[in-house]
């Protein structure tokens, strides 16, 4: 039996006015609660209930005798749960239409009439049906709640306009259709001729007023917010001609909150009411236009008034049943909790708005609220978990077309990507950012993109850079009328004026930044440590110390590193030195401690990687030690040794790390492919280098300790390194100063002070003229003789070392020490010395045997007209060349490489690898140094096997040799996070990795590669790498066309040495 309209049930409205807690917290936990009630009772009862369908209210429609002039009929919408089921009789003329009109909520139609819709307005959308016979419809709600909302029908029984309006909806639903994406979706794939139909053909009041409307939501999606808010202007006068003033609240709305998106915050309180004290909590877009006046507060810095906004909107949202858009409010009132400095009370409300956020509409939500988590976990120095909720962020903005939170996304992202030493993908992820933005539409947003420019240029070490950028961005947010944000390009401007040295105009900066508009963490942290560099360049030393004590606990990882430094520095000029150097090393060991609990090798890594600065103060202040005639190593070497063991060389056991990641291979590849492909126009995918990176980062394995045991390298251990015959050289690079240790078996150690700046313009020089072929033989003698009267002076007056073994990462990896003299009168090292570069590990390691076996890898041919890559013709001769030379060993030759044998081969334990391949190093990203591999499964672009993979499978191989281009390519960059595949390698576990710092001959191979294996082969069962390599060189040298050092200077020895041999 039909139930009459009047008796169906309606929404509940369920006012709070007697709640005992009416903030949105309390709020949001009552719901939750409900919720998670509801589901219980639903589970109890769910084996008695499986069986039954959910219930349906009946509605039979009837058309009036004047069906022309007849007003549209309304009817209350059931529960969530239930389905409104309309029954049409079979008076009802075949051929006429009806209009169904939602009224409050996005409504779902099922029938099988031919049908036309256009869901715009949101919440407010339109459905015209042709009648046939028989018909059924069944309408239900798109999402779950139980909101207020009603069902409107009209009919159209007049064929001639009915056509007309028929045709017009058909056009209108085409372009509906598109805009179904989140704002940018239609930033490249405008429909202008679809809309200009639309509105052309618009016939009357209501179809111009939604033809208005549709313009304007195309806009919105087109990303241009300041064409929309006007746009939306139209559509609200439109459908106030037209006598809707529903329709004409939501477009006020998108007014409103276009407004908000091009940061013209000062004109939606005046939007947003009609008068002062009377926002329209009886329905949905009312309490959403409050909203956008809340969110308008907020940014105007009027936090108070924000606070009572946001209670008045969750408490009406509440009222009005609608969960989802209560998790909206609660993440925008989580903002205003950021600012007062409140982290605790946003962090709670963040994670109740990702309960109340469920169902497929809840993407964006979801993701804002994993989104604004994430930038807690970064303030907070929780690297790792930024990472995870910015991955989850990430996944939801893209899943739901989301291209404006996509941006915002990758600017987080370069925000941590600066916190792990990654200058190079934190710029890149800016630059693609900024491509998303317009500075029109979305000013704030891109002044934001600029301010990171700006803290990129300060922690890559160019302040001058950095304040070039800064200055339109704190122009923009002055104009803006946004004083958190003058604020905070205030203190940063500050920070670029201290590391430029100009001391007094960094304080008139932090004058300029308003205490009273700063008060969130991030702030107040900033301006803090300020202040301590300003007291510690005063003097006064006490002050700076107390200062840096009295900080918050909310740290990001950059200022946890600032304030360690800073408190050193002090309490080293007061005169406690030994409390100073114990204070760097507490917090190396804490990084550590952080990065085994990643379970991420590479996030494990990137973490490691943040222990440089601490070790750079450690060299500042040691050089201030010898300065002050401290020069007794019974002094200052128990201080410097801990310094020198590489934190970052993992157990070689080969054992997984974590996930493997192609993903991330494949758009590397997509990245380094797109610069040699011979089509220009070859490009990778847009974000997914990008959102790759960030899933390689978030990505959680099974938490295998990659980093180094406890214990810490001794003098006394240092100092047994150093054998007759074999001395150590250190070179140790601080902030400001640049130090050599000199480790020799008959003398006692030496500390001295080196010319960092003459040393850096030499070597640059010098590599210049080496990594060409053809490069001026009398000019690379030149200023190979001034690099070595630099690196060597005071050294002289003794016989070349017969090994030089060497420590100093990046800057000593870039010397080609080859061409170095000893001596000026002296042949250079390449004939006098064997050169090796240690690697230091906390681990015991027995040497074991040597293999047996040498497995030969030739990778990356393909076909190079499609790849760029050059073939190499000499490889496939490699293996014979090593067989001849090696008669005692078994060659396995493997010319198809793949990722999975690539990895298996490197993490045998003890195993012999030469690979012959393509190498490419692009030293400004974190992970794009690998090798080519074989194309796969039909393609012609080769497989990149990154760094990334070595740390995540680890390395348990006794030598790899990688014949390969730039695989040892370093650019002596001492604070960046990104390795050379040669360095990981050996980081990974490989006892002696051989490679190349520039692009080599691959017909030379026929000269070095049987000299190489000759020296082995000589060494019986204690082959020696170094000692083979070095006539390696030799073979070169003596040869006629290779003699050019090109051939011969590039190639490097990573020696793993344990703490414990």
């Amino acid at each position: 039996m039909l139930q009459p309209l009047a008796t169906l049930p309606a929404a509940p409205h369920r006012l709070r006015d007697d709640a005992d807690d009416a903030s949105p917290a309390g709020l949001m936990a009552r719901r939750i609660a409900a919720i998670q009630f509801s589901v219980r009772q639903w589970l109890l009862v769910l084996g008695l209930a499986a069986s039954l369908s959910a219930p349906a209210a009946q509605v039979a429609l009837t058309m009036p005798p004047d069906c022309i002039a007849a007003p549209a009929q309304r009817v209350p919408l059931p529960m969530a749960s239930d389905t409104l089921h309309l029954v049409l009789p079979a008076s009802i003329p075949a051929g006429a239409l009806l209009e169904l009109r939602e009224a409050g909520q996005d409504l779902t139609v099922h029938s099988d009439a031919p049908q036309r819709t256009v869901q715009t307005p949101p919440r407010y959308g339109v459905t015209l049906l042709r009648v046939q016979h028989p018909m059924a419809i069944d309408i239900s709600r798109l999402r779950p709640g139980g909101g207020a909302g009603a069902l409107e029908w009209h009919w159209h029984c007049n064929p001639q306009t009915g056509e007309r309006l028929w045709r017009w909806f058909e056009r209108a639903s085409a372009l509906a259709a598109r805009l179904t994406g989140g704002v940018g979706s239609l930033r490249d794939d405008f429909p202008d001729a679809l809309l200009a139909a639309v509105k052309d053909d618009a016939f009357d009041s209501r179809s111009r007023a939604l033809a208005e409307h549709l313009a304007a939501q195309s806009l919105l999606l087109a990303g241009r917010a300041a064409d929309a808010s006007a746009a939306f202007e139209r559509a609200a006068q439109a459908w106030q001609d037209s006598g809707d003033a529903e329709r004409a609240s939501a477009a006020r709305v998108g007014v409103a909150e276009d407004l908000n998106r091009s940061a013209q915050y000062a004109r939606v309180p005046g939007i947003a009411r009609t008068a002062a004290d009377t926002p329209d909590g009886s329905h949905y877009f009312g309490v959403r236009l409050e909203n956008a006046r809340c969110l308008a507060l907020h940014y105007l810095h009027h936090l108070d008034a924000a606070t009572a906004c946001y209670a008045w909107t969750s408490a009406r949202l509440d009222a009005l049943n609608e969960t989802l858009e209560l998790a909206s409010v609660g993440i925008d009132f989580a903002a205003v909790e950021v600012a007062r400095g409140n982290a605790d009370g946003a962090r709670k409300l963040l994670l109740d708005s990702l309960a109340l956020a469920q169902g497929a509409q809840a993407l964006t939500v979801q993701g804002r609220a994993h989104f604004a988590l994430a930038g807690l976990a970064r303030d907070q120095g929780d690297v790792g978990e930024a990472m995870h909720r910015l991955q989850q962020a990430q996944e939801r903005f893209s899943a739901a077309s989301e291209p404006r939170w996509q941006a915002n996304t990758l600017l987080r992202l370069a925000a941590l990507l600066i916190e792990l030493h990654a200058p190079g993908d934190a710029r890149a992820a800016v630059e693609r950012a900024l491509t998303l933005l317009d500075a029109r539409h979305a000013p704030a947003r891109v002044a934001a993109a600029q301010l990171l420019l700006a803290r990129i240029e300060l922690s890559d070490g160019d302040a001058d850079a950095g304040l070039a950028r800064i200055e339109p961005s704190l122009a923009a947010f002055q104009e803006l009328g946004m004083p958190e944000e003058v604020a905070t390009a205030q203190l940063l401007k500050a920070r670029l004026l201290l590391q430029a040295g100009r001391v007094d105009a960094a304080g008139n900066a932090l004058a300029a930044a308003s205490v009273a508009t700063s008060r969130n963490d991030a702030d107040g942290n900033a301006r803090r440590l300020i202040g301590a560099e300003l007291a510690l360049h005063a003097g006064q030393f006490e002050r700076t110390a107390n200062l840096l004590r009295g900080m918050r606990t909310n740290l990001s990882l950059s200022e946890q590193l600032e304030r360690t430094r800073l408190l050193a520095e002090a309490d080293w000029r007061a005169g406690r030195r030994g409390q100073a150097h114990a204070a760097l090393r507490t917090h190396a060991r804490a990084l550590l401690a952080l990065s085994r609990r990643t379970g991420n090798a590479v996030l494990a890594h990137t973490l490691r990687a943040a222990i440089t600065p601490l070790r750079q103060t450690a060299i500042d202040l040691l050089a201030r030690e010898r300065d002050a005639g401290n020069t007794g190593s019974e002094q200052w070497l128990p201080w410097l040794t801990p310094w020198l063991l590489d934190s970052d060389a993992a157990l070689a056991t080969g054992a997984p790390a974590s996930a493997a990641s192609p993903a991330l291979d494949a758009a590397l590849s997509a990245l380094l492919l797109a610069d040699n492909a011979v089509d220009t126009g070859r490009k990778p995918g847009a974000n997914a280098i990008h959102f790759a990176l960030l899933d390689s980062l978030a990505r959680a394995g099974d938490g295998r300790d990659t980093a180094m045991a406890e214990r810490e390298l001794s003098a006394a251990a240092l100092r047994a390194i150093a054998r007759p015959g074999q001395p150590l050289l250190a070179l140790l690079r601080g902030r400001q100063r640049l130090l050599r240790l000199w480790i020799d078996a008959d003398a006692a150690p030496r500390l001295d002070s080196l010319d960092a700046q003459a040393l850096r313009q030499q070597l640059a020089l010098l590599r210049d003229l080496l990594a060409r072929p053809d490069g001026d033989l009398a000019k690379i003698d030149a200023q190979a003789r001034a690099l070595s009267e630099l690196v060597f002076s005071g050294l002289g007056g003794q016989a070349p070392p017969q090994r030089l073994q060497l420590i100093g990462g990046r800057l000593v990896a870039a010397i080609p020490w080859p061409v170095l003299y000893w001596q000026p009168a002296a042949a250079p090292l390449a004939e006098a010395s064997e050169v090796v570069l240690l690697r230091l590990a906390a681990e015991s390691e027995p040497r074991r045997a040597a293999a047996e076996r040498i497995a030969v890898l030739l990778a990356a041919q393909g076909d190079v007209a499609a790849n760029g890559l050059p073939t190499l013709s000499a490889a496939a001769f490699e293996p014979a060349l090593i067989q001849r030379d090696s008669p005692n060993r078994q060659i396995q030759a493997l010319a198809v490489a793949s990722r999975e044998q690539t990895l298996s081969l490197l993490a045998e334990p003890g195993a012999w690898l030469h690979v012959s391949a393509h190498g490419r190093t692009q030293s400004d990203r974190l992970l794009a140094s690998g090798l080519w591999l074989n194309p796969q499964d039909g393609s012609n672009d080769p497989q990149f096997l990154s760094w990334a993979d070595l740390f995540e499978h680890g390395v348990a191989a006794d030598l790899v040799v990688l014949n390969a281009c730039q695989l040892a390519q370093s650019d002596g960059a001492a604070a960046h996070a990104a390795l050379d595949f040669a360095a990981a390698v050996s980081r990974a576990g490989a006892h002696d990795t051989i490679a190349a710092q520039w692009p080599v001959s691959d017909t030379a191979s026929a000269v070095w590669v049987p000299a190489f294996y000759r020296a082995l082969a000589a060494g019986g069962d204690r082959p020696d790498p170094a000692q083979a390599l070095a006539e390696a060189r030799r073979a070169l040298r003596a040869s006629r066309a290779f003699r050019h050092p090109f051939h011969w200077a590039g190639w490097v020895h990573w020696q793993r040495v344990a703490v414990g041999e």
